[in-house]
């Protein structure tokens, strides 16, 4: 009986068709992988440009409430200004749709938890909400009725899905943009008695 010859066996090397299959799903797996994850940060970024819009609607909303009123509640500081307290009041208010592309929520950080903390505390702060918030008003302030204030919002959107975030935000990060008009109605607010 003679020993079997290598060159004929249906084992050998050239032949042998065990593990192809893992190969070839690997072949496919891995860029299925990459098209899942890029669709998930699409959609991601797809919802941070809606919160974002959102945030500058929200932020004219706020502004044509906030800078004609009563300077008594913003620490005596002049109607139709930017900035101090009547800036930080609009930033809130902007920051507060972001609040849900915040990459790691705490529960700690909940509205009711917010509205607890006292008036003067640093908690509920923009820099707290949403990161990476810039409001600014492009076209200043009216003053006079009918006419408008534009607020631009500026978003640093941090891409969270791994693999992806290199191939679709550079460095991590995209900047999200939108502005909202809205006409300043320069009210007179009563704030009376209610008797």
């Amino acid at each position: 009986m003679r020993a079997p010859d290598s060159s004929d066996s249906d084992t050998s090397l050239g032949s042998d068709q065990r593990g192809a299959i893992f190969i070839e799903f690997l072949f496919v797996l891995l860029p299925f992988l990459v098209l899942l994850f890029g669709l998930a940060q699409t959609a991601l970024m797809y919802m941070g440009g809606l919160a974002v819009q959102r945030s500058a609607a929200t932020a004219a909303r706020a502004a044509i409430v906030v800078l004609d009123d009563d300077p008594a509640f913003y620490g005596r500081q002049p109607r139709n200004q930017i900035g101090g307290q009547r800036g930080r009041a609009i930033e809130l208010a902007a920051s507060f749709p972001l609040y849900a592309l915040k990459s790691s929520p705490q529960f700690s950080d909940t509205l009711e938890a917010s509205l607890r903390a006292s008036r003067s505390s640093p908690y509920i702060t923009p820099a707290n909400i949403a990161p990476g918030l810039t409001v600014s008003f492009p076209g200043g302030v009216s003053s006079s009725r009918g006419g408008s204030i534009t607020v631009r919002v500026d978003y640093e959107f941090s891409c969270e899905v791994p693999v992806v975030r290199a191939l679709m935000c550079d460095g991590g990060t995209i900047s999200m943009a939108a502005e909202s008009t809205l006409p300043n109605h320069a009210a007179n607010y009563n704030y009376g008695s209610w008797n």
